[in-house]
């Protein structure tokens, strides 16, 4: 995928929360995992953020808090403990 036309391809994206939960419940941020190559990555303490509103997204969306903690660990996300790099690290 590119961004611009000459530009070089983006290869990676960082998500926060909004993007993930609404991923969660199958609104588009999930074609982001599913219909792209981009590598997502996020922090720690987003996926803690995440995790804290999952309650509040399942009783929303009418599921079970199950379901969405099941669709998280499903999801291909990069996690980093402290801050995100600035440079894209090598995938092989």
């Amino acid at each position: 995928m590119t961004s611009k036309a000459g530009r070089k391809s983006v290869e990676l994206v960082a998500a926060d929360s909004n993007v993930i939960l609404s991923a969660l419940v199958g609104k588009a941020a999930l074609k982001v995992f599913t219909r792209s190559s981009l590598e997502v990555v996020t922090t720690e303490s987003v996926l803690e953020e995440v995790r804290e509103f999952i309650p509040n997204m399942a009783e929303l969306h009418d599921l079970a808090p199950q379901v969405l903690e099941g669709q998280l660990r499903l999801l291909a996300i990069r996690e980093y403990s402290t801050e995100l790099p600035r440079t894209v690290p090598n995938r092989s």
